[in-house]
């Protein structure tokens, strides 16, 4: 079965009918809400609350109407008095509710259904907030995207502090925006308390990071504190070694040690009588030439159908050689990344890809916009365990902002060009220069969120972070004989000629500086090095895994190929050969590019790269060759 159809089915089946979390139901699925639709009602009214979630506020007046309630939207049990105007619309709701001993409960999980964005506080202290920006929230806020399709059905889990319940009333109140185009607005939520007693249910995960040749991280998220056991082996029959969390915990980050190298493991998360399995292959031995199949994703989380489509179209392609390493380009958790906009947009549409492709992220500038209140680190890492002491080789970064790892003969560098300083002497150019300086690596891959080269939706010339990227971190990386450097952000696809710099200025691009024309179909010269010359790189701009932009020039000079299509990346990396092909949400390939490191002895060891490439067909818009289609 494909990913995308069993998620679907799922979705579907959790959009109506009573919870089925166990526990206590605080606020039930369906319940009354008290609703206003006045502006004001989203004004400062104390120091900590808007007057919408003011616990003090006298909300007798306020029209009572039961869930779920919307406008537009079929299924209603309850029709928003708005008038079809085609202006944004934001709503008002009020519950409040008892408990009466709070001190009983250990776990507290926020149920919501909310098309498109909402705004949640409980007793006057905001506790989530979904498909918002940044910043304060206030009547003309819109939600950034659009929910449609099955994301209209689906209820969002999200683990919310306990102790925010007090005893006796509690009120629980929440914004509903919809988007500047928008005119539907569908709401809905539950809230459910557990204590002892109450089985702990999963409500993220699992997923793996850090996955090395002899080791692996999972990582998932229960509705209340309980013990993590994850049991694994070499096979779904004898998983008989266990690792144990020190105590219970809502989060749970477990490591598995003593794996085999290149070897598929499954494992089992284990929560009383149930449990949830997963398989994945560990990495080949460092240096290892075995083949292995890389997934590249960029700007992939907007919960869309979109989204959902290039994760079909990936399964498709992928069903008879599943990838081994799954990396991001930023922009995983749209708009904002907040827990809700992780869970809906990101947890909840991956599920399966994320519990058997291990998972390596670069941060977008969507990923940077929310802060823990507890911790002070931004939601990104809070979730994520990346690996800032080489725990996956490399050398180590100090920072989760950027990291590298080992995957067999290919090494791979994560940059941050949206948080980190990226001038040229700072903490992370230094880094860099000295990972690049130390590893062994055929094949060395760099990956970042904004295109140093770019005339898609984003200007590479006219956006800072991009310049300085390509000012001060391309010289490092050509330099140093890196072979491919992918990046999204604009979102679109874009395939370079073979490059070597210097490159001062992106737009007014110099054509001496192409080593190689890569927009002819059929094979290109092999090219060997000269002591004193540039070896070159091939940039990749793969941002339409989520959205895409529409009618982008796509006509920057050191592009080879261009589309605005929604897909994503596949990389085939087998000894001294490299394959990328760009493939779309049928699983049909727009463009492939081949990377050769063979010396005269047949050997990658001082062997230098050589570019073939097919351009695709389509809706592509190329600066030349001929259309033509890959294999799987």
């Amino acid at each position: 079965m494909l990913w995308g159809a069993g998620l679907l089915a799922g979705l579907a089946a959790c959009g109506g009918g009573p919870s089925s979390l166990e526990g206590t139901t605080l606020v039930p699925r369906g319940g009354e809400w008290r609703v206003s639709l006045d502006p004001a009602s989203g004004e400062p009214a104390s120091g900590r609350s808007p007057a919408f979630a003011d616990p003090e506020l006298d909300d007798a007046s306020w029209s009572p109407l039961r869930a779920p309630l919307g406008f537009d939207q079929d299924g209603m049990r309850s029709e928003l008095p708005i008038e079809a105007s085609g202006e944004p619309v934001v709503v008002f709701l009020r519950h409040r509710f008892e408990v009466p001993e709070p001190g009983r409960f250990d776990g507290l999980v926020l149920e919501l259904r909310a098309d498109d964005g909402a705004h949640v506080f409980l007793n006057g202290q905001e506790v989530a907030r979904s498909n918002l920006p940044g910043g304060e929230i206030d009547a003309g806020t819109l939600a950034e995207l659009s929910v449609a399709g099955a994301a209209e059905e689906a209820f969002v889990r999200l683990g919310l502090p306990v102790d925010r319940l007090r005893e006796g009333s509690n009120l629980l109140a929440v914004s509903l925006h919809n988007t500047r185009a928008g005119s539907d607005l569908v709401f809905d939520a539950a809230l459910v308390a557990q204590g002892e007693g109450d089985a702990p249910e999963l409500i993220r995960g699992p997923y793996l990071q850090q996955v090395t040749s002899t080791s692996a991280r999972v990582r998932f998220e229960t509705s209340r504190p309980a013990l993590g056991v994850v049991r694994y082996g070499t096979s779904d029959g004898a998983l008989d070694a266990e690792v144990r969390g020190k105590k219970p915990a809502r989060a749970h980050d477990l490591a598995l040690r003593d794996l085999l190298s290149g070897t598929t493991h499954a494992y089992r998360v284990e929560l009383g009588e149930e449990g949830v399995d997963g398989r994945f292959r560990t990495a080949p031995r460092t240096g290892s030439r075995a083949p292995f199949r890389v997934w590249v994703t960029g700007d992939l989380g907007t919960g869309s159908k979109h989204a959902r489509a290039v994760r079909d179209g990936f399964a498709r392609f992928t069903e008879d050689r599943p990838a081994q390493v799954w990396i991001t380009l930023g922009d995983n958790a749209y708009p904002s990344g907040t827990p809700m906009d992780w869970q809906a947009r990101f947890f909840d549409v991956y599920p399966e890809p994320l519990r058997s492709i291990p998972f390596f992220p670069s941060i977008g500038n969507h990923d940077a916009n929310a802060v823990s209140p507890l911790s002070g680190r931004l939601h990104y890492f809070e979730a994520l365990t990346l690996p800032t002491r080489a725990e996956a080789g490399g050398s180590p970064s100090g920072s989760e902002h950027f990291y590298s790892f080992d995957w067999g003969n290919a090494h791979f560098i994560a940059l941050d060009s949206d948080q980190s300083d990226r001038r040229a002497d700072a903490a992370m150019a230094r880094w860099l220069r000295l990972d690049l300086l130390h590893t062994q690596a055929d094949w060395k891959i760099a990956y970042l969120h904004h295109a140093p080269f770019s005339r898609g939706t984003h200007h590479d010339d006219r956006e800072k972070r991009a310049r300085q990227i390509r000012e001060n971190f391309v010289p490092i990386l050509e330099e140093a004989g890196v072979d491919l450097v992918l990046s999204g952000h604009s979102h679109a696809y874009e395939r370079s000629h073979w490059l070597a710099g210097p490159h001062p200025e992106g737009w007014h691009f110099d054509p001496g500086r192409v080593l190689s024309e890569a927009d002819a179909s059929g094979d290109l010269p092999v090219h060997r090095s000269e002591p004193g010359v540039p070896r070159g790189t091939l940039y990749v701009v793969a941002g339409s895994a989520g959205q895409i932009g529409r009618d982008s020039p796509l006509d920057h000079p050191s592009m080879a190929f261009a589309t605005e299509t929604h897909g994503s990346l596949v990389l085939d990396v087998e000894g001294c050969s490299l394959e990328g092909r760009f493939v779309d949400v049928e699983g049909a390939v727009l463009d492939a590019f081949r990377l050769e490191k063979q010396d005269r002895l047949g050997t990658c060891k001082g062997g230098e790269p050589a570019a073939r490439t097919s351009p695709g067909e389509g809706s592509a818009r190329s600066s030349g060759g001929a259309p033509s289609t890959a294999g799987h």
